[in-house]
Parts: C-alpha cells; structure tokens; sequence
C-alpha cells in the first residue's frame, strides 16, 4: 500500500542553531530585509554576553553540531572573537554571517585563531561601484574581497560562502560572480531571489517574466557548467522542484531543451510563491532540525519567519534548552500541525529533506 505524508516519520533532532547577536548594522543595503525592523528602532536589541554562553551550553547538551551567528552584522560586537572560541571549544562548528566590512587582516587572524569554521557573506554586484551602491557603502565592495582573500591565503581549509541575491540590477551578471567567486577559491555560491518583504524595498528591482526565463533558461545553465569546470558548489535557490536532486548534466539539458515544463513554476515565482504551494502537503525541515534565537531573546524558525509569532519562548525569561523541549515546540514540529504559518510561502529551501520512509529507517 503506498504510504501517505503523514505514515512518514520525521528526523526531529536539532542539527543547527542560529544566533542573531544584534540588530545594528553598519551598511543600508536597498533589498534588506531588516530594513522595517530598523525604521522601528529594533536595532537596539542585542542578546547579552550571559546569555550566549547559556545558549551555546544549551546547544551542546541538544546535540547541536553547527552554529550561525547572524545580525545585523555581528562583527559590530566587540566580544565576537571570544563567543567563536567559546563555541568551538565546545565543539561547534561556526558559520559568521558578515558583511566583512570590518574585517581587516588583524581580525582574520583572530577569527582564525578563534576557530571559525566558516564565512558567509554576500556579493551584490561582481562590479565594485554596483556592490558599493548596492549596499550603501562605498569602499565595501573592496573591503570584502580583501577579507575572503586574505581568509582563503591565511587558512586554506575554511570554508567560505557567497550568497549572490538576485535582482533587476545585477542578475545579468551572474556567470561574472562566478568568475570572481573562483579567483577568490570560494566553495560555494549561492543564487537567491530578493524577497521584497517590506514596503521599503524598492519594486523596481523585481525580476520581469522575460528576465527571470532568462536567468533560468539561460544564465543557470551556464552557471551549473561553470560550479562543476572550477569545483565550486553552486546552489540556486529556488531550483525547481522537478530538478531537486537530479546530475547536473540532467538539470543543464532540461532547462535548455525543455523549458516550457517550467511555466508554472515561474508563474509561481513571479508571485514570490518560491516552494510552488508545496507546504499545502509537505513539512518544512527546517522547523524540524534547526532554530534561530532573535537577538531581543525571541526563539523561532528560520530569517522568514522573524515576524511570524510562534510564540515558542524567550531566552530572556527561560532556558533555550526547555523551550525546545516544550510541548508547544515539539507540537510545531509534529507533521500533522503543518502548515505553520503563512511566512512559508517565501521560503526558497527544499522541503522534504526531514523525511524518511520506514525502510530509510
């Protein structure tokens, strides 16, 4: 008898916790999604320094095994030198999330020293005064590519990450971000549609119809041909569902040759619809083996969902380690409560990798 969703059992640990230190930043980029936040002066909550180590503490004893530290842009605090060293001496690998516009040769030793694990940062524009204008800084552009070369030459194991936001603007130039992300030796870039989640993002950056087919039909292709010449990981986010886990070369030849079967997914995409109605049937594994902590204390599930209110628990008043334990948490995470939440329609991961059938047991 076929199996339906919900005879399918789930993995529920928790594999990854994200931190969101403070809301301040120093850069103003046009497409942020915390720009709202900021307009109604939420950048003065920041998690303090006692409870980050019971946090970190909490994550270890869950068996967390990597850790994100988000802002705003959290190399504006000044202990965060001494939270990495104290996460990785707990055995957590950490991801920084950074603008790395601070970030001179000084304080790569130091992150390096501390036990990063991981860089992630963003590229706006493969052409400096388009990054720069982009994110409202100039100087940024030039700033962060000193900061990825020096990591990359100072310790050749990190592992570093591009995410490459999508727009009117720069989508054209995606195959040259690719360009750059390899004279860099970045391991992994990643193609992400801008998420026009608030008023002040401005709509002129949407992507038309004939330019998205554009960046899928014709620039995607190219980019997945370039990942597999220079070895770097390549993500589109979103990729179709009808591609989700197929060879490359399976995924370069039905883009090119068959793109028609992919109408509806762009119409879907047109509308900001990015997982196509797939959480009317499928649960977001998201929600099932990770969790982000705001930085005024509020616990919830991913960057989309920051103004849903799960109402799951604040830091501030209990330990992190309980919250997750609690039934209102282990009710979230319970399949037949889903959908969650209306934040899901934005979402761009894939959405059932926190499946398993009773034979992959």
């Amino acid at each position: 008898m076929k199996k339906g969703l919900h005879d399918l059992e789930l993995d529920k640990s928790l594999h990854s916790l994200t931190l969101q230190l403070t809301k301040k930043c120093n850069l103003n980029c046009m497409f942020c999604g915390q720009a709202v936040s900021r307009l109604v002066k939420k950048e003065q909550y920041e998690l303090s320094r006692e409870k980050i180590r019971e946090i970190l503490n909490d994550a270890k004893k869950l068996g967390v095994s990597n850790i994100s530290i988000t802002g705003g842009e959290p190399t504006l605090r000044p202990d965060l030198i001494d939270i990495i060293k104290e996460a990785s001496s707990l055995g957590l690998r950490v991801n920084l999330l950074t603008n790395a516009y601070v970030i001179d040769k000084t304080y790569c030793n130091e992150l390096i020293e501390a036990g990063l694990f991981m860089l992630s940062t963003s590229l706006h524009s493969p052409v400096g005064k388009i990054h720069n204008k982009i994110c409202g800084m100039p100087g940024s552009f030039q700033k962060l590519r000193g900061a990825l070369t020096y990591l990359k030459s100072a310790k050749k194991s990190l592992e570093t990450k591009i995410t490459y936001t999508i727009h009117s603007l720069n989508y054209t130039d995606s195959c040259k971000a690719l360009l750059l992300a390899d004279k860099l030796r970045i391991d992994t870039i990643a193609y992400s549609h801008t998420i026009f989640s608030n008023i002040t993002i401005d709509d002129g950056l949407r992507l038309s119809k004939e330019q998205m087919c554009e960046f899928y039909f014709k620039i995607v292709p190219l980019l997945l041909i370039g990942g597999k010449k220079f070895g770097i990981k390549v993500n589109i986010d979103p990729m179709f569902p009808g591609l989700w886990n197929k060879p490359i070369t399976y995924q370069i030849h039905e883009l090119r040759r068959n793109p028609a079967r992919f109408n509806k997914e762009i119409d879907y995409y047109l509308k900001e619809d990015y997982n196509c109605g797939l959480y009317k049937s499928f649960p977001c594994s998201q929600a099932l083996n990770s969790a982000r902590i705001q930085a005024n204390g509020e616990v919830t599930i991913c960057c989309d969902s920051e103004d849903a209110n799960f109402d799951l628990g604040n830091v501030n008043n209990q330990r992190f380690f309980d919250i997750w334990n609690s039934d209102k948490y282990k009710k979230l995470r319970d399949i037949n409560h889903y959908p969650k939440s209306e934040v899901c329609k934005v979402c761009k991961r894939k959405f059932i990798t926190g499946l398993r059938r009773d034979h992959e047991k």
